[in-house]
Parts: C-alpha cells; sequence; structure tokens
C-alpha cells in the first residue's frame, strides 16, 4: 500500500508568499497616502476652526478675539482675547484664562503657508475678528502641503473662512 501525503509542495508554499508579499507591498503604499490624506485633512480642519472659532467667539463676548498663526514646518495657530500673541510662546495665547493652542506637533510633515493682504509671507501673523460684528483684520489664505496633497483655508474681510481641496475628497475644488 502506498504512503499518501497530505499537505502542500514547497513551490506552492513559495509561490502563496509570493503573492501576499506582492499584495502587502502595494496595500502599504495605499495605506501611507491615506494616513497623509487624513493628517493634512485634520490640520486643515484645525486652521479652519480657529478661524471659525474667533470670529463666533468676538460676537459672543462683544470683544476683540485674535488668531495668531505661525508658517512654516514649525506652524502652529492660537486664539487670544488680550490682543496680540505668539503661538510658539507657551501661555501668550489664552481665553478666559484657557490657553488655545494646536501646533504642527500633532500633524507630521505638514507645512503651512500664508498668504494675506496686509503683511504676505510675514512669519507669524495675528488676526484680530471684532467684538461687534466679527468681521477680520485682514483677509487671504493658509495654504496646508503634505506629500502630493494639498488644501487651502481662506479668511475674508466680513469673517467668513472657507476651505477647499483639489486633492482632497470632501472639500469644494480651488479652481473655479
Amino acid at each position: 500500500m502506498k504512503k499518501k501525503y497530505v499537505g502542500f509542495t514547497l513551490v506552492e508554499v513559495l509561490v502563496v508568499l509570493a503573492v501576499i508579499g506582492v499584495i502587502t507591498a502595494f496595500s502599504i503604499v495605499g495605506w501611507q497616502y491615506l494616513i497623509d490624506r487624513a493628517t493634512l485633512k485634520a490640520a486643515t480642519e484645525e486652521f479652519y476652526d480657529a478661524f471659525k472659532l474667533g470670529h463666533a467667539e468676538s460676537i459672543n463676548k462683544n470683544r476683540i478675539i485674535t488668531v495668531s498663526f505661525q508658517q512654516g514646518a514649525n506652524w502652529c495657530i492660537a486664539l487670544s482675547d488680550n490682543g496680540n500673541c505668539n503661538c510658539g510662546v507657551s501661555g501668550s495665547c489664552l481665553i478666559g484664562g484657557v490657553e488655545r493652542v494646536v501646533s504642527h506637533t500633532k500633524y507630521n510633515n505638514v507645512l503651512a503657508t500664508g498668504n494675506f493682504a496686509s503683511t504676505p509671507g510675514t512669519f507669524v501673523k495675528n488676526i484680530a475678528f471684532d467684538g461687534a460684528r466679527g468681521t477680520s483684520s485682514d483677509a487671504g489664505s493658509i495654504e496646508l502641503s503634505l506629500s502630493n496633497y494639498s488644501a487651502t483655508v481662506s479668511l475674508n474681510k466680513i469673517g467668513l473662512t472657507t476651505i477647499c481641496s483639489d486633492s482632497i475628497v470632501g472639500y469644494p475644488s480651488c479652481t473655479p
């Protein structure tokens, strides 16, 4: 009587491992793109939320609220109810005694570049929202980028904040 072997041959096992390796390689690349888009989207939402909160708090408290941001790779954005502040300096940006600062440390490799009418290219920028109407002291935009993705947060003089992107799904296109 012949012995019957049960199992897989070495060639079959190697083919399966090769297929798994190829699938894994493709999924890792796709996963990194997904992480980059999610990171950029979260950083973009932080800038959007800061401008919206500054606008709303100025009207709610009927006083000037300042949004301070620093551009570049080491960006930050913060709010203050006590005039101009520097979001890069700990304890200088407070609302009601509570520090309101978001920095680049939560969003690795996201670059922020500001373009505002009164001071284009300025490294640290303070924008004041008027307490009576919530109007902005300046208008412009901040472009956030990571890898091949970018998104723009725009602020106009009446305090309206918008987001657009040509590379992140869920936002309207920046091109008309």
